[in-house]
């Protein structure tokens, strides 16, 4: 059986024809690593950006992470995320200071088939910490702002963190059925278990709340704590917004609507809508027999059902969609752009 090495070399002879720094680097070696595959054998470097894949047959082939970018993003407390074109099915990723240098190099995969949902396409640094993946296993873990690791990756999924806290996934192998169980838990920014793995699914906490998921898949909230506030009764939920969080419940899936529910579990609104944003300034958008409006918390309609779709209110005004044409509204529904 071969193994895989990898090779962290942290030199500065590459960037040292980027930019101008006198051939000084601050680059900190990171001790050399192997995992058993069957397989074939990988040895990659940080810096140099290239990876050998050497294949059972003696057949070797060269992989090059990407050193140009196509995308770059905003800059949020001093780091801009930057992203590569499409290699082999994959976007890179990585990270740019505000003079240009590579901070984070795009060494780490961005592709759909490595993150759950929509919502996660986003690797932002939050609360100073970036979730990734890594090239070599696809596994999960945390940098810090300097690009040094601040949790192992050995995660199977990761998400960003939120109000102190991140729920990450873990695969759990059962010796008797020889099964591998999936769960979620969370941890701190030093990567200790803070609430033990235990969940189906688990979002991030907002408002001091997160929802999780039981085995029968149905959702609920607990706490920073860990015990559970609101039972897990329903069928979906979102995260807390204005103090309220929508909820989807029925008898069963065919019969679910959605509503919303205050932090002690009171159903606020009562589910009687097909579907829901989150509150923004006291306003949802819900949509009632296929047309979308705005509703209050008190369930009062303050705009008509009459649109296909909208978005949120800002500076207050939103965009709608009716019968196939955009349009900008007031707060009083009036079209200011047409």
């Amino acid at each position: 059986m071969k193994k895989i090495f990898l090779l962290l070399i942290l030199a500065g002879l590459l960037l040292s024809g980027c930019n101008e720094n006198n051939g000084e680097n601050d680059f900190e070696t990171i001790p050399e690593m192997s995992i058993e595959t069957p397989a074939e054998t990988i040895v990659y470097s940080a810096i140099t950006t290239s990876a050998t894949i050497e294949k059972t047959e003696a057949e070797v082939t060269e992989f090059s992470f990407p050193t140009e970018y196509e995308y770059i993003g905003s800059f949020i407390d001093g780091l801009a995320l930057i992203e590569s074109e499409y290699i082999d099915m994959d976007r890179y990723i990585g990270f740019i200071d505000e003079s240009g240098e590579i901070i984070i190099p795009m060494i780490y995969p961005l592709s759909y088939k490595y993150y759950q949902s929509y919502d996660d396409m986003s690797p932002l640094f939050s609360e100073g910490l970036v979730n990734l993946c890594n090239f070599e296993d696809r596994k999960w873990g945390y940098l810090d702002a300097t690009g040094e690791v601040a949790t192992p990756f050995i995660y199977g999924f990761a998400r960003q963190f939120s109000e102190g806290l991140a729920t990450v996934l873990i695969d759990n192998y059962d010796d008797e059925t020889r099964e591998v169980y999936r769960s979620y838990g969370y941890i701190d920014r030093t990567g200790k278990t803070v609430i033990p793995f235990q969940f189906e699914n688990a979002r991030s906490f907002s408002e001091g709340l997160a929802a999780v998921w039981n085995e029968e898949y149905k959702a609920g909230f607990i706490d920073k704590t860990g015990n559970i506030v609101i039972p897990l009764i329903y069928y979906g939920v979102n995260d807390f917004s204005d103090g309220l969080a929508a909820a989807y419940y029925g008898d069963d899936w065919n019969t679910c609507e959605w509503g919303f529910i205050d932090k002690t579990g009171k159903v606020i609104i009562p589910f009687e809508y097909e579907m829901v944003g989150s509150f923004n300034n006291g306003w949802v958008s819900v949509v009632k027999d296929e047309k979308l409006g705005f509703i209050d918390k008190q369930n009062n309609i303050v705009i008509p059902f009459e649109y296909d779709y909208a978005s949120n209110f800002h500076n207050g005004a939103a965009s709608v969609r009716i019968e196939d044409e955009w349009v900008t509204i007031d707060i009083n529904g009036d079209i200011v752009i047409n």
